[in-house]
C-alpha cells in the first residue's frame, strides 16, 4: 500500500560551526509518497497521524561541526526543539494505492 503524507518539518539548526552560532527555528511543508510495509496494511488508519512519522525519512542537520557550543533561539525553545533537532508534524494522509 502507498500513501501520500503531507507534513511540516520543523528544524532547530544553523549553518557553519557551532561556536557563536544560534540554532534557528525553521519550518517547511513537505510531501512524501511512502510504501507501507505489507505487515502493516491491516493495522493502519488515517486517524493516528503521529504513528505515521516512523515512515518518514530521517532529516540530516548540519550539526555545526559537532561542538554543540551554540545557542537556541526562543522559537526553538517554544516549539520543544533542542540543538540540532527536528520533528515532523503530520498534516494529512491520503491512501494512494490499496494493491
Amino acid at each position: 500500500m502507498k500513501v501520500t503524507i503531507t507534513a511540516i518539518l520543523a528544524t532547530s539548526d544553523h549553518d557553519g560551526y557551532c561556536s557563536g552560532s544560534e540554532c534557528e527555528y525553521k519550518t517547511e511543508r513537505m510531501e512524501f509518497i511512502i510504501q507501507v510495509p505489507n505487515e502493516m496494511n491491516d493495522k493502519i488508519s488515517e486517524e493516528h497521524y503521529n504513528d505515521w512519522t516512523k515512515y518518514l525519512p530521517t532529516h540530516n542537520l548540519s550539526e555545526g561541526g559537532g561542538s554543540n557550543y551554540c545557542d537556541l533561539s526562543n522559537e526553538c525553545v517554544e516549539n520543544g526543539l533542542y540543538k540540532h533537532e527536528y520533528k515532523y508534524t503530520i498534516i494529512s494522509i491520503e491512501f494512494v494505492d490499496n494493491k
